[in-house]
Protein backbone atom coordinates (compact mmCIF):
# COMPACT_ATOMS: atom_id res chain seq x y z
CA UNK A 1 0.00 0.00 0.00
CA UNK A 2 0.87 3.43 -0.80
CA UNK A 3 2.36 5.44 2.83
CA UNK A 4 1.83 8.74 1.33
CA UNK A 5 -0.97 10.04 -0.69
CA UNK A 6 -2.80 13.70 -1.13
CA UNK A 7 -5.32 14.34 0.83
CA UNK A 8 -9.05 14.44 -0.70
CA UNK A 9 -8.34 12.15 -3.09
CA UNK A 10 -8.87 7.55 -2.59
CA UNK A 11 -5.45 6.28 -1.13
CA UNK A 12 -5.36 2.20 -2.72
CA UNK A 13 -5.04 -0.02 0.64
CA UNK A 14 -3.90 -3.40 -0.65
CA UNK A 15 -5.25 -6.09 1.71
CA UNK A 16 -4.26 -10.27 2.00
CA UNK A 17 -4.90 -12.89 4.61
CA UNK A 18 -2.50 -15.64 4.95
CA UNK A 19 -2.29 -18.33 7.19
CA UNK A 20 0.80 -19.59 9.21
CA UNK A 21 2.46 -20.45 5.91
CA UNK A 22 1.77 -17.34 4.44
CA UNK A 23 -0.56 -18.67 2.20
CA UNK A 24 -3.24 -16.90 0.51
CA UNK A 25 -6.54 -17.43 2.31
CA UNK A 26 -9.94 -16.63 -0.04
CA UNK A 27 -13.22 -15.39 1.09
CA UNK A 28 -12.87 -13.96 4.50
CA UNK A 29 -14.74 -10.57 4.85
CA UNK A 30 -12.19 -7.86 6.21
CA UNK A 31 -13.33 -4.26 7.61
CA UNK A 32 -11.42 -1.41 7.38
CA UNK A 33 -11.46 2.00 9.02
CA UNK A 34 -9.35 5.19 8.33
CA UNK A 35 -8.43 6.95 11.42
CA UNK A 36 -6.86 9.91 12.21
CA UNK A 37 -4.42 10.45 14.41
CA UNK A 38 -4.57 13.59 17.23
CA UNK A 39 -1.60 13.44 19.47
CA UNK A 40 -2.51 14.64 23.53
CA UNK A 41 -0.83 15.34 26.20
CA UNK A 42 -2.55 15.56 29.88
CA UNK A 43 -0.31 15.75 33.03
CA UNK A 44 -0.94 13.36 36.04
CA UNK A 45 -0.40 14.70 39.52
CA UNK A 46 2.01 12.12 41.50
CA UNK A 47 3.58 12.35 44.92
CA UNK A 48 6.16 14.88 44.54
CA UNK A 49 5.84 16.60 41.40
CA UNK A 50 3.71 16.08 37.88
CA UNK A 51 4.21 13.63 35.13
CA UNK A 52 3.31 14.29 31.74
CA UNK A 53 1.69 11.49 29.72
CA UNK A 54 1.82 11.45 25.89
CA UNK A 55 -0.99 9.82 23.80
CA UNK A 56 -2.79 9.13 20.36
CA UNK A 57 -6.56 9.58 20.08
CA UNK A 58 -7.75 7.88 17.02
CA UNK A 59 -11.00 9.05 15.11
CA UNK A 60 -12.90 7.22 12.44
CA UNK A 61 -13.06 9.57 8.96
CA UNK A 62 -13.92 6.73 6.68
CA UNK A 63 -14.23 2.92 6.63
CA UNK A 64 -14.51 -0.20 3.93
CA UNK A 65 -15.18 -3.61 3.01
CA UNK A 66 -12.87 -5.92 1.10
CA UNK A 67 -13.24 -9.33 0.84
CA UNK A 68 -9.73 -11.56 0.63
CA UNK A 69 -8.57 -13.42 -2.45
CA UNK A 70 -5.72 -15.74 -3.09
CA UNK A 71 -3.65 -12.57 -4.13
CA UNK A 72 -4.10 -9.12 -2.47
CA UNK A 73 -6.96 -7.14 -3.26
CA UNK A 74 -7.24 -3.34 -2.90
CA UNK A 75 -9.76 -1.23 -1.25
CA UNK A 76 -10.06 2.77 -1.49
CA UNK A 77 -10.20 5.14 1.60
CA UNK A 78 -9.97 8.59 1.37
CA UNK A 79 -8.28 11.03 3.72
CA UNK A 80 -10.31 14.13 4.07
CA UNK A 81 -7.47 15.94 5.29
CA UNK A 82 -3.52 16.23 5.61
CA UNK A 83 -2.04 14.89 8.56
CA UNK A 84 -1.30 10.94 10.02
CA UNK A 85 -4.04 8.76 9.91
CA UNK A 86 -4.22 4.70 10.81
CA UNK A 87 -5.74 2.18 8.73
CA UNK A 88 -7.22 -0.50 11.24
CA UNK A 89 -8.17 -3.54 9.78
CA UNK A 90 -10.07 -6.61 11.55
CA UNK A 91 -12.02 -9.83 10.29
CA UNK A 92 -15.58 -8.74 9.63
CA UNK A 93 -18.43 -9.50 12.68
CA UNK A 94 -15.36 -10.92 14.57
CA UNK A 95 -16.01 -10.43 18.42
CA UNK A 96 -12.63 -9.59 19.45
CA UNK A 97 -9.94 -7.68 18.09
CA UNK A 98 -7.24 -10.31 18.64
CA UNK A 99 -6.80 -10.53 14.70
CA UNK A 100 -6.37 -7.08 14.33
CA UNK A 101 -3.91 -5.00 12.32
CA UNK A 102 -2.80 -1.86 11.24
CA UNK A 103 -0.31 0.83 9.32
CA UNK A 104 0.07 4.05 9.16
CA UNK A 105 -0.66 6.28 6.04
CA UNK A 106 0.18 9.77 5.71
CA UNK A 107 -1.79 12.63 3.43
CA UNK A 108 -0.46 15.86 1.86
CA UNK A 109 -2.15 18.69 1.25
CA UNK A 110 -2.82 22.46 2.26
CA UNK A 111 -3.42 23.70 5.62
CA UNK A 112 -1.99 22.98 8.68
CA UNK A 113 -1.95 19.42 10.36
CA UNK A 114 -0.94 18.01 13.84
CA UNK A 115 1.99 15.94 13.41
CA UNK A 116 3.02 15.15 17.41
CA UNK A 117 6.11 17.62 17.10
CA UNK A 118 6.81 19.05 20.43
CA UNK A 119 9.82 21.03 19.04
CA UNK A 120 8.37 24.45 18.16
CA UNK A 121 11.08 24.72 15.41
CA UNK A 122 10.65 21.13 13.84
CA UNK A 123 8.88 20.09 10.72
CA UNK A 124 7.52 16.71 10.35
CA UNK A 125 9.44 14.64 7.52
CA UNK A 126 7.93 11.08 6.91
CA UNK A 127 8.80 8.18 4.53
CA UNK A 128 6.98 6.00 2.65
CA UNK A 129 9.60 3.29 3.82
CA UNK A 130 12.03 2.29 6.59
CA UNK A 131 14.54 0.42 3.99
CA UNK A 132 14.92 0.63 0.65
CA UNK A 133 16.50 -1.07 -2.62
CA UNK A 134 18.99 0.39 -4.73
CA UNK A 135 16.78 1.54 -7.68
CA UNK A 136 14.02 2.46 -5.76
CA UNK A 137 11.93 5.83 -5.90
CA UNK A 138 11.24 6.72 -2.18
CA UNK A 139 8.36 9.08 -1.52
CA UNK A 140 9.22 11.63 1.47
CA UNK A 141 6.64 13.89 3.06
CA UNK A 142 7.47 17.33 4.12
CA UNK A 143 4.69 19.06 6.32
CA UNK A 144 4.75 22.48 5.92
CA UNK A 145 2.47 24.87 7.79
CA UNK A 146 3.21 27.48 5.80
CA UNK A 147 0.78 28.83 3.41
CA UNK A 148 3.56 29.82 0.85
CA UNK A 149 7.41 28.41 1.48
CA UNK A 150 10.47 27.28 -0.62
CA UNK A 151 11.31 23.93 0.82
CA UNK A 152 15.62 22.84 0.42
CA UNK A 153 15.20 18.95 0.37
CA UNK A 154 18.57 16.88 0.48
CA UNK A 155 19.69 13.32 1.23
CA UNK A 156 22.62 13.70 3.31
CA UNK A 157 24.95 11.31 5.53
CA UNK A 158 28.76 12.43 5.76
CA UNK A 159 28.06 15.25 2.68
CA UNK A 160 25.07 16.10 0.56
CA UNK A 161 24.30 13.12 -2.34
CA UNK A 162 21.49 14.63 -3.58
CA UNK A 163 19.29 17.75 -3.13
CA UNK A 164 16.32 19.51 -4.60
CA UNK A 165 14.72 23.19 -4.25
CA UNK A 166 10.46 23.03 -4.24
CA UNK A 167 9.70 26.53 -4.49
CA UNK A 168 6.05 28.02 -3.68
CA UNK A 169 4.82 24.91 -1.93
CA UNK A 170 1.61 25.64 0.18
CA UNK A 171 1.23 23.27 2.51
CA UNK A 172 2.23 19.71 3.17
CA UNK A 173 4.32 18.25 -0.29
CA UNK A 174 5.38 14.61 -1.67
CA UNK A 175 8.82 14.65 -2.32
CA UNK A 176 10.17 11.24 -4.83
CA UNK A 177 13.82 10.62 -5.03
CA UNK A 178 15.80 8.15 -6.57
CA UNK A 179 18.00 5.62 -4.13
CA UNK A 180 21.34 5.32 -5.07
CA UNK A 181 24.71 3.38 -4.23
CA UNK A 182 26.01 5.79 -2.62
CA UNK A 183 23.33 5.99 -0.17
CA UNK A 184 24.63 2.56 1.00
CA UNK A 185 23.99 1.26 4.02
CA UNK A 186 22.24 3.74 5.41
CA UNK A 187 21.31 7.62 4.88
CA UNK A 188 18.86 10.38 6.00
CA UNK A 189 16.59 12.90 4.41
CA UNK A 190 16.93 16.47 5.55
CA UNK A 191 14.09 19.53 4.33
CA UNK A 192 14.34 22.63 5.13
CA UNK A 193 11.09 24.95 5.40
CA UNK A 194 11.28 28.40 4.72
CA UNK A 195 8.19 31.15 5.26
CA UNK A 196 7.69 33.11 2.00
CA UNK A 197 5.69 36.09 2.20
CA UNK A 198 2.20 36.49 0.63
CA UNK A 199 0.71 39.22 -1.41
CA UNK A 200 -1.05 41.76 0.71
CA UNK A 201 -4.48 42.85 -0.09
CA UNK A 202 -4.46 46.99 -0.25
CA UNK A 203 -7.97 48.98 -0.16
CA UNK A 204 -8.53 52.32 -0.67
CA UNK A 205 -7.34 54.91 1.93
CA UNK A 206 -6.83 51.85 4.05
CA UNK A 207 -3.95 50.37 5.13
CA UNK A 208 -2.25 47.51 3.69
CA UNK A 209 -2.55 43.64 5.30
CA UNK A 210 -1.50 40.23 4.47
CA UNK A 211 -4.46 38.01 4.18
CA UNK A 212 -5.06 35.16 6.66
CA UNK A 213 -4.50 31.73 6.15
CA UNK A 214 -6.56 28.95 7.90
CA UNK A 215 -3.89 27.35 10.59
CA UNK A 216 -0.95 29.88 9.83
CA UNK A 217 -0.87 32.07 13.33
CA UNK A 218 0.65 28.66 15.22
CA UNK A 219 3.95 29.05 13.09
CA UNK A 220 3.85 33.37 12.86
CA UNK A 221 6.84 33.27 14.99
CA UNK A 222 8.99 30.87 13.03
CA UNK A 223 10.82 31.48 9.63
CA UNK A 224 11.54 28.34 9.12
CA UNK A 225 12.14 24.71 9.80
CA UNK A 226 13.79 21.77 9.82
CA UNK A 227 13.36 18.20 9.48
CA UNK A 228 15.22 15.06 9.35
CA UNK A 229 14.20 11.01 8.44
CA UNK A 230 17.06 8.24 8.47
CA UNK A 231 16.48 5.17 6.41
CA UNK A 232 18.28 2.06 5.07
CA UNK A 233 19.16 0.50 2.09
CA UNK A 234 18.80 -3.29 1.67
CA UNK A 235 22.15 -5.53 1.65
CA UNK A 236 20.32 -8.41 0.13
CA UNK A 237 22.33 -7.53 -3.31
CA UNK A 238 25.49 -7.41 -1.58
CA UNK A 239 25.70 -10.82 -0.81
CA UNK A 240 27.20 -13.64 -3.06
CA UNK A 241 26.67 -17.49 -3.38
CA UNK A 242 29.48 -19.20 -3.14
CA UNK A 243 29.84 -23.28 -4.82
CA UNK A 244 32.74 -25.09 -3.83
CA UNK A 245 33.44 -28.46 -6.03
CA UNK A 246 36.88 -30.65 -5.33
CA UNK A 247 38.44 -32.59 -7.94
CA UNK A 248 38.32 -35.69 -5.76
CA UNK A 249 36.31 -36.68 -2.69
CA UNK A 250 38.55 -38.29 -0.92
CA UNK A 251 42.32 -37.53 -0.61
CA UNK A 252 45.22 -38.91 1.67
CA UNK A 253 47.38 -37.01 3.68
CA UNK A 254 50.37 -35.67 0.85
CA UNK A 255 48.41 -35.82 -2.04
CA UNK A 256 47.02 -32.67 -4.17
CA UNK A 257 43.34 -31.60 -4.22
CA UNK A 258 42.13 -29.50 -7.14
CA UNK A 259 38.92 -27.25 -6.13
CA UNK A 260 36.74 -24.73 -7.99
CA UNK A 261 35.03 -22.20 -6.85
CA UNK A 262 31.94 -20.19 -8.52
CA UNK A 263 30.56 -17.19 -7.19
CA UNK A 264 27.03 -16.11 -8.25
CA UNK A 265 24.86 -12.90 -7.38
CA UNK A 266 21.24 -13.53 -5.85
CA UNK A 267 20.11 -13.81 -9.55
CA UNK A 268 22.38 -16.15 -10.33
CA UNK A 269 24.45 -14.43 -12.34
CA UNK A 270 28.43 -14.52 -12.60
CA UNK A 271 29.68 -12.04 -10.29
CA UNK A 272 33.27 -10.78 -10.17
CA UNK A 273 34.81 -11.28 -6.48
CA UNK A 274 38.11 -11.89 -4.36
CA UNK A 275 38.09 -15.18 -2.41
CA UNK A 276 40.31 -16.54 0.38
CA UNK A 277 40.40 -20.18 0.85
CA UNK A 278 41.18 -21.84 4.10
CA UNK A 279 42.51 -25.78 4.63
CA UNK A 280 41.56 -25.91 8.63
CA UNK A 281 40.44 -28.85 10.73
CA UNK A 282 36.67 -28.43 11.20
CA UNK A 283 36.41 -30.13 14.59
CA UNK A 284 38.46 -28.02 16.20
CA UNK A 285 36.59 -24.78 14.78
CA UNK A 286 33.58 -26.83 16.28
CA UNK A 287 35.22 -26.65 19.39
CA UNK A 288 35.87 -22.89 19.86
CA UNK A 289 32.51 -21.87 18.17
CA UNK A 290 34.81 -19.87 15.31
CA UNK A 291 33.47 -19.05 11.64
CA UNK A 292 34.60 -16.47 9.48
CA UNK A 293 32.91 -12.49 10.13
CA UNK A 294 30.13 -11.47 8.21
CA UNK A 295 32.29 -9.26 5.49
CA UNK A 296 28.58 -6.99 4.72
CA UNK A 297 28.00 -6.26 7.75
CA UNK A 298 31.55 -5.27 8.69
CA UNK A 299 31.88 -3.09 5.66
CA UNK A 300 28.56 -1.89 5.37
CA UNK A 301 27.84 -1.18 9.07
CA UNK A 302 25.64 1.89 9.35
CA UNK A 303 27.47 5.24 9.31
CA UNK A 304 26.55 8.13 11.65
CA UNK A 305 24.96 11.00 9.69
CA UNK A 306 27.75 13.77 10.66
CA UNK A 307 26.83 16.80 8.52
CA UNK A 308 26.52 20.27 11.03
CA UNK A 309 23.29 22.63 9.59
CA UNK A 310 23.36 25.56 11.05
CA UNK A 311 20.65 28.61 10.59
CA UNK A 312 20.69 32.22 11.83
CA UNK A 313 17.24 32.67 10.70
CA UNK A 314 16.12 31.57 14.19
CA UNK A 315 17.76 35.11 16.01
CA UNK A 316 15.87 37.35 13.34
CA UNK A 317 13.84 39.83 15.30
CA UNK A 318 10.42 39.33 13.62
CA UNK A 319 8.44 41.96 15.85
CA UNK A 320 9.72 45.35 16.74
CA UNK A 321 9.77 45.20 20.27
CA UNK A 322 7.93 48.15 22.51
CA UNK A 323 10.25 50.12 24.35
CA UNK A 324 9.80 50.56 27.83
CA UNK A 325 7.92 53.57 29.07
CA UNK A 326 10.34 56.91 30.13
CA UNK A 327 9.99 58.13 33.54
CA UNK A 328 9.42 61.80 33.85
CA UNK A 329 9.87 64.44 36.66
CA UNK A 330 8.43 63.26 39.84
CA UNK A 331 8.10 59.64 39.03
CA UNK A 332 7.14 57.22 41.54
CA UNK A 333 5.40 60.20 43.77
CA UNK A 334 6.32 61.79 46.90
CA UNK A 335 7.86 65.54 47.17
CA UNK A 336 11.06 66.82 46.27
CA UNK A 337 13.81 67.76 49.11
CA UNK A 338 13.70 70.99 49.95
Amino acid sequence: SDAVGPAGSPSPIRVIVTDGNATGIAGRAVRLQLQKMTYVSATQEEEGGENAQQAIKYDTVASADATSGEKPVTAQLTPPDAGPYRVYATFGGARTDAANTSIEVFAFGAGEADWGLSDPNAVAVQLDKKEYAIGDTATALVASPYSKSDIYFSVIRNDVISRTILRDVSGAVRVPFKVTQAMLPNAAVQAVVVRRGVEQLCHPEQRCEAPKSKGEGQRDSTLSLTGIAPFNVDLADRYLKLAIAPQNGTVHPGANQHVGFAVTNRNGNPARSELVAMVVNDAILQLSGYRPPDLVQTVFADQPISTIFSDNREGIVLQTQTPPPEKGFGYGGGYLAG
